[in-house]
């Protein structure tokens, strides 16, 4: 086959694949575009011909790249993929994928390049769409576990100040009457119901803390960590170390509520499943960042099979936990084997939630 045959069966198959193609000289004139580069762009075949592409379809701010191109093609190299857009010729632009090659004469002179492309502009938006909406998802989550934290403490609040008072009152009522009672038999109802009372605030107060401690608010995030692993001695058994921070962490509220929740959501897991004996819980402040670590001594779990299930689940899983964090810029990772227990980890970096410290 002469090399006259050889180009024209080049053109003929460039001409009919139903994706861009473009031929060019060394100094970057355009010797050749297909049918289909003209009814995507638009442009006239007459229009392009001979015409430099950084003049006629290369973005101005994507000139340097187009003149490093052609110095590279000089020197017998070229970047093989790169993603460009191009301008049609209403102006609009579409994003293109290009696979470029060396076009050389029958002595192996390099004469310029092709360049193949697939208009992925469809493809670009998508994905900006689908990284909007999962954005958007986030702020929604991490807005519900607010607004849910928020319904906790009233609710809390008004058990306290509302059933709580009333309780107290009608203690101190029953408990003045018993002094007056001289008859022993119901001296002894009055004890059994005061007892009976006194149960009932103590659960109630118990009640509201587990809805929302008021630590988390008065005190701080420390305060109310401890207050959890308080929980975990006194009605689960555990040996609960808890390492704090050498200065307080003094974090904005949501904040605080959002890494209580998770803390909480993590020792309920612990709880539930570790069938653990030992729990340890360092809280820190490096640099900019605040660091949380969990470790248990527990029967461990397969980390990617429980990230794969909370997919699927309600509640907090470690799915809904590494979104939030995300939300926040912050960081979730989880260390377990079967049998050899679990380490969490999460930080959170303070400089995106501007706050200052003295």
């Amino acid at each position: 086959m002469t090399f006259f045959g050889a180009e024209c069966r080049f053109k003929n198959y460039l001409e009919h694949i139903c994706l861009i193609a473009v031929c060019f000289d060394t100094a970057g004139n355009i010797i050749f575009c297909n049918d289909f580069f003209l009814e995507l762009t638009g442009w006239q075949r007459e229009e392009v011909m001979g015409k430099q592409w950084m003049d006629l379809v290369f973005p101005r701010e994507d000139s340097d790249f187009w003149v490093l191109l052609i110095e590279d093609l000089k020197h017998g190299e070229i970047s093989r993929q790169f993603e460009k857009q191009v301008l049609t010729r209403s102006g609009a632009r579409i994003t293109v994928a290009w696979n470029n090659t060396m076009l050389c004469n029958r002595k192996g002179e390099n004469i310029g390049f092709t360049s193949i492309g697939v208009d992925i502009t469809s493809h670009n938006n998508a994905n900006r769409e689908v990284a909007l909406y999962q954005q958007q998802l986030k702020e929604l989550m991490s807005e519900l576990a607010i607004a849910e934290e928020r319904e906790r403490r009233r609710i809390s609040t008004e058990l306290h100040d509302g059933v709580g008072q009333n309780l107290a009152l009608t203690r101190m009522r029953l408990k003045s009457l018993s002094h007056s009672c001289k008859v022993p038999e119901h001296c002894t109802i009055f004890n059994d119901i005061i007892a009976s009372l006194d149960s009932s605030i103590s659960e109630l107060r118990s009640l509201t803390f587990q809805l929302s401690p008021p630590l988390l608010y008065e005190v701080g995030f420390e305060a109310a960590v401890e207050w959890l692993c308080d929980q975990l001695r006194d009605h689960h058994g555990l040996m609960v170390q808890v390492h704090g921070p050498e200065q307080p962490l003094q974090l904005p509220e949501e904040l605080a509520v959002t890494l209580y929740q998770i803390v909480r959501e993590l020792f309920a897991n612990v709880v539930k499943h570790a069938q653990a004996c030992q729990l340890k819980i360092c809280l820190k402040r490096k640099s900019r960042e605040i660091h949380v670590t969990i470790e248990d001594d527990g029967m461990g779990f397969d980390v990617s099979r429980a990230c794969r299930m909370s997919h699927g689940e309600g509640g907090f899983g470690i799915f809904n936990i590494r979104q939030r964090l995300q939300y926040l810029k912050g960081e979730l990772q989880v260390r377990s084997q079967e049998g050899s227990g679990t380490m969490v980890f999460f930080r959170v970096p303070l400089q995106q939630l501007k706050i200052e410290h003295t």
